[in-house]
């Protein structure tokens, strides 16, 4: 017997706003939706504003906040497979930088694939 998960609306829509942001990218960079069939690397570095409610004399603090740095990869991981690579088990490098929440700094998180293996557009 298998074992059945959930994936909740919200996350399902996250996954969905970075897959189309790898394929948007890609499409501009090399006119096509790159996937690798080979091993990469996957560098991740969010950045988020700092809440209102801090006092004005601070404008920025280490994000020591959720989510985790594992639940920001899951995310990332599971939004690219079958589209920056077959699976995400070819992932052989991965990094997650959460960096200092900044006053007034739009929440945003950029991704850089590495590819270290054949390229094939899908």
């Amino acid at each position: 017997m298998g074992v059945q998960t959930y994936t909740d609306k919200r996350t399902l829509y996250e996954e969905a706003e970075i897959s189309l942001a790898y394929k948007n990218a890609s499409l501009e960079s090399y006119g096509e939706v790159l996937k690798a069939d080979g091993p990469v690397a996957v560098t991740i570095e969010t950045f988020q504003k700092l809440p209102k409610s801090k006092p004005k004399f601070i404008d920025e603090e280490r994000d020591l906040f959720k989510p985790d740095t594992d639940n920001i990869a899951k995310l990332v991981m599971d939004a690219l497979n079958d589209v920056a690579y077959i699976d995400d088990k070819q992932v052989t490098h991965l990094a997650v930088v959460k960096n200092p929440r900044v006053r007034g700094q739009k929440a945003h998180m950029t991704i850089q694939i590495m590819f270290t293996g054949v390229r094939n557009g899908c």
